[in-house]
């Protein structure tokens, strides 16, 4: 049979390279800061307060239908109501598209305000679904 090939170990750890490492690791843990000017030139945007309050209203809206139960929570699979939370997550969408509305047109076009406001309209029209659902 061939011989078997043997492996050499090398610890480096007392190297000069090693001892250089530690050196640059607290420069790399200090936050970055980014200019916006410069972020803008990048390619990177930074989004302006209606696209937050557009991702807010998502996020809101998407836990007011696990809320209502009628989706599935992604983290548990399972669709439980909790009617009191979807009513308040329902309560702030529509504080939120009130604000929106009042945004000028060239920022937050009509066919978007008319898909918030049925999105709205949506959730309403479930809750009341559901709670009198829970009524009976």
């Amino acid at each position: 049979m061939a011989e078997e090939e043997t492996f050499t170990f090398v610890d480096k750890r007392g190297s000069a390279a090693a001892e250089e490492a530690p050196a640059a690791a607290p420069a790399a843990s200090e936050p970055e800061i980014v200019d916006a000017g410069n972020a803008e030139e990048e390619g990177d945007e930074i989004p302006d307060v209606y696209q937050l309050l557009q991702y807010v209203t998502s996020l809101l809206a998407t836990e007011a239908w696990h809320k209502l139960g009628l989706i599935a929570h992604p983290q548990t699979g399972e669709a439980k109501a909790d009617l009191p939370q979807a009513k308040v997550a329902i309560d702030v969408v529509a504080d939120l598209v009130t604000h929106m509305e009042k945004a000028p047109e060239t920022i937050f076009p009509p066919n978007g305000r008319r898909e918030l406001r049925n999105l709205l309209n949506d959730l309403r029209l479930n809750y009341v679904a559901q709670r009198d659902k829970d009524k009976e």
